[in-house]
């Protein structure tokens, strides 16, 4: 482990390409990112360089669930809290005789309690049925998760703001010990209308965004589902569609530098992906630029540059559905979304959350978890005229 992670120190701060393919092989190997993520914990306690990462604990148990291999699945929890600053985690005393459910139950709470942040939920999603019985919002962390979640790369850091930075707010009535409720504040925004009825597949490395996407597909359902309400414009609904399906990058810190891109870009390139790609395989982007530089050129350069970003991005819509909300608006979930599933805005979530009514034992209204999800326009705390929420309109959930 020490070898590799002194040689992550002379390639992780460098650009992937310029690595080359000893970069391409520790990216795509197993334990890479752990490792990576260790890495940077060292770092930041040697040299007190603060973390990209808003919290190195949610990191590394989402690396641990999808890149390391454990004997008891407990471990999964307890082999990282050391990598945590948080009191209330570093109170978690490893204890073998208690259930695997509740020692995830309890590092899902006093995650969400010390933080103040319902981050941990993008780590709740389950691909298949839990050996475990868990709350429907506590990850089961002895599984991977089955596609990235709206914060890819670091856990807990996005541009995304949905709740405007308000926190999850401070409760007492429940102990961290065996619980199975979580108590949230927030508001509905909008209801799933409907849902488009292809699972986007995992992107491949030979196919195209055309072929990963299917946007024909796509429109049809669009204008299928929903005829009226949406603007006339196919163009824009084109625009529309594509900015959902890439969720703005999904949080992703990486974008090219100075690319200032918007809806109408993604969509110039996208219609001119077959072009660049042929100029690609030509060789054309690896000739010397001519001199002086044309603003063809320049503009060919800039588009190649975000066609090799989107490539990277589009990861984020595998096992991914896309919706409409009975106000029209786009979004992308996870393929557990359902029709009449409420949109809702959490205090100390970063991005929407869906949640499902049902009943608890007691017949009391409460809710399921059912995934954190991207829709269009609700991203940053923006306000819509008539949909605008504050403070004053959130209310309690009882989340099981």
């Amino acid at each position: 482990m020490e070898v590799l992670i002194n040689l992550l120190d002379g390639v992780c701060d460098r650009d992937f390409q310029e690595v080359g393919e000893t970069a391409s092989i520790m990216h795509t190997s197993k334990g890479y990112k752990p490792i990576f993520a260790i890495r940077e914990a060292r770092f930041e306690g040697m040299y007190g360089v603060t973390s990209s990462r808003k919290s190195k604990w949610l990191a590394m148990l989402w690396q641990g669930m999808g890149n390391l291999n454990a004997t008891n699945q407990r471990d999964k929890v307890y082999a990282f809290l050391a990598f945590s600053d948080s009191e209330e985690v570093a109170r978690i005393a490893p204890s073998y005789e208690n259930s695997v459910g509740s020692v995830y139950s309890d590092a899902a709470l006093r995650s969400i309690r010390s933080m103040r942040s319902l981050d941990v939920l993008e780590l709740a999603i389950k691909c298949d049925q839990s050996s475990f019985t868990l709350p429907s919002w506590v990850p089961d962390f002895s599984q991977p998760l089955p596609s990235l979640p709206f914060m890819t790369h670091n856990v807990g850091s996005t541009t995304f703001q949905a709740s405007r930075g308000l926190p999850y707010p401070c409760w007492t009535q429940e102990t961290p010990q065996n619980v199975c409720k979580l108590y949230v504040r927030g508001c509905v925004i909008s209801t799933v209308k409907s849902i488009a009825p292809m699972i986007f597949p995992i992107p491949e490395p030979t196919k195209t965004l055309h072929d990963t996407i299917g946007l024909t597909e796509v429109i049809a359902w669009v204008t299928s589902n929903s005829p009226l309400g949406l603007s006339p414009s196919l163009h824009r609904i084109r625009e529309r569609v594509l900015k959902t399906v890439f969720a703005e990058g999904a949080g992703m810190d990486d974008a090219p530098d100075n690319l200032d891109y918007d809806d109408s870009d993604t969509l110039t390139v996208y219609n001119n992906e077959s072009m660049l790609l042929q100029r690609r395989h030509a060789g054309f982007f690896k000739r010397p630029a001519p001199t002086p530089k044309s603003d063809a050129f320049k503009e060919l350069k800039r588009q190649h540059l975000y066609l090799r970003w989107l490539e990277r991005v589009v990861k984020i819509m595998h096992h991914k559905k896309l919706f409409l909300s009975r106000h029209n608006d786009f979004g992308l979930a996870y393929e557990a979304v359902e029709e009449g599933d409420l949109i809702c805005i959490l205090l100390g979530s970063q991005t929407p959350t869906l949640l499902r009514k049902v009943s608890d034992e007691a017949g009391q209204a409460c809710y399921r978890f059912v995934a954190q999800c991207y829709i269009e326009g609700w991203m940053r705390g923006e306000k819509h005229e008539g949909r605008a929420w504050t403070e004053d309109d959130v209310k309690d959930f009882t989340i099981i």
